[in-house]
């Protein structure tokens, strides 16, 4: 039997990724991000609730991620600025600061290094998912959440520690939870891409 295609799409619209949508009076598998291009025209919804209510999904996705990405930042030059800090404390002694491994400039440094290594690369995964999910599911939200958090803790753990090669839990949960939360939304990312390329 005939199904009504804007009924249709107004049940299926909650529905966070592939569902079936009646498109041409069959049965079409339409992603939201191509229903959301697509398919809203075609139904005929134009700018009615339904239609405001993936464009608020969608906003409040890109806010997350902008705001993950902003607080990446943050950290990058707050960090960065303590090193400036440091190395103008001991200006007269700096290369004797650098080659102490308790030194504050020595774990200053340390600190902003290791961000360097990983904050781009993590900032661009957010960004890309936020970019690229009309409906984020609420788990990938906490992964990105989780990263960032994760690149604060590391931080801390090496500039509160007493030295740069010691180690301490806040050093250790921040590097795993840096590894696990990246891997994933690579992962994620891989998905997205195969998706696209499959159809």
């Amino acid at each position: 039997m005939k199904q009504d295609p804007v009924s249709c799409a107004k049940i299926r619209i909650a529905q966070p990724y592939t569902d079936y949508f009646w498109l041409y009076g069959k049965p079409s598998v339409l992603s939201p991000a191509r229903f959301q291009l697509v398919g809203a025209g075609r139904f005929g919804l134009g700018k009615s609730r339904y239609y405001r209510r993936i464009s608020f999904v969608k906003e409040k996705t890109v806010a997350i991620s902008l705001l993950c990405v902003g607080l990446l930042g943050v950290l990058i030059f707050l960090l960065g600025f303590n090193v400036s800090r440091e190395r103008g404390a001991v200006i007269k002694t700096q290369h004797e600061a650098e080659a102490d491994p308790a030194s504050g400039l020595r774990k200053a440094m340390r600190a902003h290094g290791n961000s360097t290594e990983y904050v781009p690369m993590l900032a661009l995964m957010i960004l890309a998912l936020g970019l690229r999910l009309p409906i984020m599911p609420i788990w990938i939200g906490a992964i990105m959440v989780a990263a960032v958090a994760c690149r604060y803790l590391h931080a801390a753990g090496v500039l509160f520690g007493s030295s740069v090669y010691e180690g301490n839990a806040l050093k250790f949960v921040g590097a795993l939870g840096t590894y696990v939360t990246g891997f994933v939304m690579a992962l994620i990312l891989v998905y997205r891409a195969a998706r696209l390329v499959i159809g």
